[in-house]
Formats: structure tokens, C-alpha cells, sequence
């Protein structure tokens, strides 16, 4: 009996900070009230109640921990493309016409690299595409459109 006594006067409540030692922690509870040789009572299964409630918030925990960081992670890869610095062409004064030429030639040659390196990218494939002619909306000819309509005049 003083056994008992010493192992309860040992056991400090404590805040469970994970499932583990929260299913420690309602084990000995249950174990004392198992003790005191009472019936099953509200108070036991409210406390089983608590428990199982404890333990759900726990797991969710869990996983909003992970998301957390995965969103914290994506954050930061967003922040560093936004705060990435720029090329940009630094020139005090004005340029001549031979310094423009030379510029525009490197320009052109980093563009003649880039199409050897990856053909499918070409200077054609970055302009827009060729527009359609206007077609009529009244007469349905193609080349002028319904404001410029000749049969429409002659209405």
C-alpha cells in the first residue's frame, strides 16, 4: 500500500504536448479512478470524451504543422523570385551612335546564340501572329467591315 501511495505521490500532472504522452497521462488517471473502486460515472466518460477530443486536435495539429511549413516554404521561394535582382543596363550619359550599334549587336548575337541553343524558340515565334482581314458584318465580304460597307451606302 505504501508502494501505491509513493507511485501516486510521484506522478505530477503535466500538459500532454503529443498523443503519446497524452494516452500516458489518461492511463494513470484512469488507473487512480479504477483505484477507487467506483462504478462507471459521467465523470469517467466525460473524461474519455476529453481524451478522444484531445487526441483528434492533436492529429490535426499534425498536419497543420506540415502545411504550415509547406506554405512558409512556398512563401519564401515567392519572396526570393520577387526580390531577385534585375539585369539592367547601367550607362551614365548618352550614347553614341557607334556605342547604340555595338549594343544592339550584342543584343542580336545573344539572340543568334539563343536560337542555336534552342531552335523552337525562334525571333518568329515571338512575334504576334498574323492578324485576319476584317470580314463585313452585313454583307459578310471579307476586307472591310460593317462602318465601311459599300452596300450599305447604297441603302
Amino acid at each position: 500500500m505504501m508502494l501505491k501511495l509513493k507511485a501516486k505521490a510521484q506522478w505530477v500532472p503535466q500538459t500532454p504536448h503529443n498523443p503519446v504522452q497524452l494516452q500516458l497521462q489518461s492511463q494513470s488517471i484512469q488507473q487512480l479512478l479504477r483505484e477507487q473502486h467506483s462504478p462507471t460515472t459521467p465523470t469517467k466518460k466525460a473524461m474519455n470524451q476529453l481524451v478522444k477530443g484531445f487526441e483528434m486536435v492533436m492529429h490535426e495539429m499534425v498536419f497543420m504543422t506540415k502545411d504550415i511549413e509547406a506554405l512558409r516554404a512556398e512563401n519564401a521561394s515567392i519572396q526570393a523570385k520577387l526580390h531577385k535582382p534585375r539585369k539592367r543596363l547601367v550607362h551614365t550619359g548618352s550614347l553614341t551612335a557607334q556605342e547604340a550599334q555595338a549594343l544592339a549587336q550584342s543584343s542580336a548575337t545573344v539572340q543568334n546564340v539563343l536560337e542555336v541553343i534552342n531552335p523552337s524558340t525562334s525571333a518568329n515565334s515571338l512575334s504576334a501572329p498574323p492578324r485576319r482581314p476584317p470580314k463585313c458584318s452585313e454583307c459578310g465580304n471579307i476586307g472591310h467591315n460593317r462602318l465601311k460597307c459599300p452596300n450599305l451606302a447604297s441603302h
